[in-house]
């Protein structure tokens, strides 16, 4: 199934968000950089991932577009300047880094659930059937992010949680900046 109508309005959606904190911080001249990352993924980035763990199977560059419109009026930089140089700057997840995790969330939610519900049934049966399903998409998504393990386990919530805990979200993005270190059972970013 192609979603690049839903992310389209989403993505439409979430710019008159972000004019709604432009106009915030306008406002307040003297707003920091934390100030508007808290503004920003409490107003924007909900809009973004609604339903991203069904249609977040694809990369949609609209809803990319809209997290690089954030960065570059905050930095204040030309909008033809480097998006790698923007991202290593802010070192905020990229949108299919957190589609992934929305994802994973769904799947994991549905592991949980209790066997006689309705939800978990059918997701057993669209596990069990071909390769042309939001499983077997999901699947290929773990696999291409080396996660895969998570899917054939018996642990896999404890596998969830160590993975995907809010300390680690960051290794997902492949950015150069982003490489883990664990010291003492904490990474750190570089």
């Amino acid at each position: 199934m192609d979603f690049s109508k839903t992310a389209t309005l989403l993505a439409n959606s979430a710019r008159r968000a972000l004019g709604s904190v432009i106009n915030k911080v306008k406002a307040n001249k003297d707003l920091g950089f934390n100030s508007f990352t808290t503004l920003f993924d409490n107003c924007v980035i909900p809009i973004l991932l609604y339903g991203s763990g069904v249609w977040g199977q694809k990369y949609y560059k609209v809803c990319e577009d809209v997290i690089l419109r954030a960065c570059r009026f905050y930095s204040g930089v030309h909008r033809l300047s480097p998006i790698s140089g923007i991202q290593g700057d802010f070192g905020w997840l990229d949108c299919k880094s957190r589609w992934v995790i929305e994802s994973a969330r769904l799947f994991n939610r549905f592991l949980n659930m209790d066997d006689d519900r309705l939800n978990k049934k059918m997701f057993l049966y669209d596990k069990s059937r071909g390769t042309e399903n939001w499983n077997a998409s999901f699947k290929g998504q773990m696999t291409a992010s080396e996660f895969s393990l998570l899917m054939d386990s018996s642990t896999a919530k404890e596998r969830f949680l160590k993975v995907w805990s809010p300390y680690t979200p960051p290794i997902l993005s492949r950015s150069p900046c982003y490489l883990p270190i664990y010291r003492e059972g904490n990474p750190l970013r570089l």
